[in-house]
């Protein structure tokens, strides 16, 4: 294999997974570790919840690597968040793994194991409208899509005419419960096709979730589709969300549209919408939120974020954002 596949092939394994990217010229025999982290800090009120409060909105360090032996390569990161820990009063919770996984790239593909990873669905199905500090598609409970998992196998294909294929299997560790030794081959499967072509993006995903995890009578089922275009300033995008035979019994749609605007001179902002409209009345919500950024340095940005809810409570954000 020649260093110009080689490296092709690594960048594509790197691209698999969210956050797991490096300078392809910085690229040797072996990519020493590089440390990484991001601290957003500010403050936040929740209606009819909390006075305003000071929060760690995102609070990560981590690792992550390359490391090549002739021609076997092995992409490696580890990642925590300390947000939980920084927001206690005391400051004794647990910190959070984000992600422990390894990525093996080969010119078949690329192989991901990972005991916890940050969800490569919930990133490649939502990112268009994930413009939000907060009230993301990860971090709000309007959508069914969960933000991380553990014990996931995965297999991305080399990309075909602008479009790659992901297939992952779940096994979700339980910690030696009963739902964890039930002889399945898989707790969950998970399966998306994403077509990245100039300014254009499409996606179409699937997830199916066995009824030994949900407790329901039925399988789990979850499909989404994405879309998104960027322009000279603008990116707009939509993601839809169907939730299936949901353990609730109710079964639920959801839509979100968002719109990300860049003003020049370091500022930006951003609006987006979701309604989630469910068999059962009483599990309708909706959201609009707002968001406004100004970039003091490099690495460096200041935001403001506003949401209102029908159901769920308002809540009125502001911090900043450091990349280290």
């Amino acid at each position: 294999m020649n260093n110009n596949s080689c490296r092709h092939i690594i960048k594509a394994a790197l691209l698999s997974v969210p956050a797991l990217s490096f300078s392809m010229n910085s690229l040797a025999d072996n990519h020493s570790p590089d440390f990484f982290g991001t601290l957003n800090f500010g403050v936040q009120k929740v209606e009819h919840q909390t006075d305003i409060d000071g929060q760690a909105f995102e609070a990560v360090v981590g690792v992550k690597g390359v490391y090549k032996v002739d021609d076997f390569t092995l992409v490696y990161k580890l990642e925590a968040e300390l947000a939980p820990a920084v927001n206690m009063d005391n400051g004794q919770n647990e910190i959070e793994i984000k992600n422990a996984l390894v990525v093996i790239p080969s010119q078949v593909g690329a192989f991901i194991i990972a005991p916890r990873v940050q969800s490569g669905h919930q990133d490649d199905m939502y990112r268009m409208i994930d413009i939000f500090e907060v009230n993301s598609a990860s971090n709000v409970t309007l959508w069914g899509q969960p933000e991380a998992a553990t014990s996931v196998f995965a297999y991305k294909t080399p990309s075909f005419a602008n479009t790659y294929f992901v297939a992952a299997a779940l096994t979700l560790n339980q910690g030696g419960t009963d739902t964890n030794h039930n002889d399945n081959f898989a707790d969950a499967m998970a399966f998306r096709a994403i077509h990245k072509a100039n300014d254009l993006y499409l996606g179409a995903g699937y997830v199916n979730v066995s009824d030994d995890q949900t407790g329901a009578s039925k399988d789990y089922n979850r499909a989404s589709l994405t879309a998104g275009y960027t322009m000279d300033q603008v990116q707009l995008g939509m993601t839809f969300e169907s939730q299936m035979d949901h353990p609730s019994g109710s079964d639920t749609n959801i839509l979100g549209v968002a719109a990300d605007f860049n003003l020049g001179d370091g500022l930006s902002a951003g609006i987006g919408y979701t309604d989630r409209n469910c068999e059962d009345d009483g599990r309708d919500d909706a959201m609009l939120a707002v968001i406004a950024r100004k970039d003091i340095g490099e690495n460096i940005q200041a935001w403001v974020e506003l949401a209102s809810y029908d159901e769920a409570n308002n809540n009125y954000s502001a911090g900043i954002k450091v990349s280290l």
